[in-house]
């Protein structure tokens, strides 16, 4: 086993503790816990034993859990399972015969909608075990270095009883191709948020996959996607067929900024939007839902116009641009209607030593914003000691706004 927690004599104390608490009750009550880089295979022994309500369990960057650990959270006592001399596809079989079997799987395995493994002493095989027995599972909460998360999700579903359902409502999958897209339009009805890259799902050669896949692309609510800097006109030929349906889009690796104009024609629902953006065409719409945004490396035109065609924007971060140096000053000179009556928060990191920002304008622009309760990475724009006058104006004013 891998030794990356180096822990205290005082931290093993408490995890002992931690252990006889839950083995004494705290088990049976809780619903919610973070056991990050504090969990071992004893603490995960007692809460397989005695959790009756749990349904978010995160165990990352504890080193000290393995297959074993796993093991004691989801099977009781009597159940043993090799999973060192046997092949995936075998142990996949041997899990499928434990799916639903309350006799030999512990209580949580029927509440868990949540558990996070990132970073702990695990392998594939401890991935297969949760997938195949956690059956409430909706999230794992991200990445997976060890395994590709759709590689095995098709594993376990090629080796169990037909119809296969899954109630994961998220993939992270960076391999993603046609014949998983069958199986997962099959056995995962509840998908909504999808994690993949653009150069594993575009197909220059026949659009026509797409539809015939709406069955699973229609599900997709949140998307992030890894451009892999391909063309942008590729992503957006891609995103046609179903952007309509997306609250939520994350681009990231992008080559250039994308049109906000043809963006806006595809996905017009969006409430949060990340990455990339620049007018080539004015739009003459605007995105009526968006609430969050955040823009990287975008053009000044781009960024101008969301700040006045967003009507319900709340929150928006700004990362390393403008090149303009006065571009910062403007926006306090200057906010937008919408910015004055709905920004809650407003967050620059222009990597800008030489930012141009006034005293007055910063103190307006608060005085103005009605609803900003956060205004963040103030250090970068502005020098220590205008830094100190605008947070004594804050007091002074006695504002509910949290400088950072």
């Amino acid at each position: 086993m891998s030794s990356k927690n180096d822990y205290t004599t005082a931290v093993y104390a408490s995890m002992y503790t931690l252990q006889l608490t839950l083995d004494e009750g705290l088990a049976s009550k809780v619903v919610f816990l973070k056991l990050i880089a504090v969990c071992d295979n004893s603490i995960l022994k007692a809460i397989g034993e005695h959790a009756l309500c749990l349904k978010y369990l995160d165990l990352s960057g504890s080193w000290n859990v393995d297959e074993i650990g796993l093991q004691n959270l989801l099977f009781k006592n009597d159940m043993c399972l090799d999973t060192n001399s046997t092949s995936n596809d075998k142990l996949c079989q041997q899990l499928s015969q434990l799916y639903d079997n309350k006799s030999l799987l512990n209580h949580c395995c029927f509440t868990l909608e949540e558990l996070r493994i990132q970073d702990t002493n695990t392998e594939v095989a401890g991935l297969l075990m949760i997938l195949a027995c956690v059956k409430s599972l909706k999230a794992l909460g991200g990445f997976l270095y060890f395994r590709n998360i759709g590689d095995a999700l098709v594993s376990i579903w090629k080796n169990s009883p037909k119809p296969r359902v899954f109630q994961l409502t998220e993939l992270f999958d960076m391999q993603l191709s046609d014949s998983k897209i069958a199986i997962f339009k099959e056995c995962m009805p509840h998908l909504n948020k999808l994690y993949t890259r653009l150069s594993c799902v575009y197909k220059p050669q026949d659009f026509t996959d797409l539809k015939q896949d709406s069955m699973f692309w229609g599900r997709v609510k949140i998307l992030t996607i890894d451009l892999d800097y391909m063309s942008n006109e590729h992503f957006l030929k891609f995103l046609n067929s179903f952007g309509n349906n997306l609250s939520e889009l994350i681009i990231l690796d992008q080559e250039t900024g994308i049109d906000v104009d043809k963006l806006l024609t595809i996905c017009p629902n969006l409430l949060v939007l990340k990455g990339s953006l620049d007018i080539y065409n004015m739009p003459v719409d605007q995105f009526t839902k968006l609430k969050s945004i955040e823009l990287r490396n975008s053009t000044i035109d781009a960024i101008d116009w969301i700040f006045e065609n967003c009507p319900c924007l709340e929150e928006a971060r700004l990362l390393n641009n403008p090149r303009d140096l006065n571009w910062n000053s403007q926006i306090f000179q200057k906010p937008s209607w919408y910015m004055c009556n709905n920004l809650k928060r407003l967050e620059f990191s222009l990597n800008n030593s030489s930012a141009i920002t006034e005293y007055l304008s910063i103190t307006s622009f608060i005085d103005k914003c009605l609803k900003l309760q956060h205004l963040g990475r103030i250090d970068g724009w502005c020098n220590p000691l205008l830094n100190l006058k605008v947070r004594n104006y804050v007091k002074i004013m006695n504002y509910d706004l949290n400088l950072y």
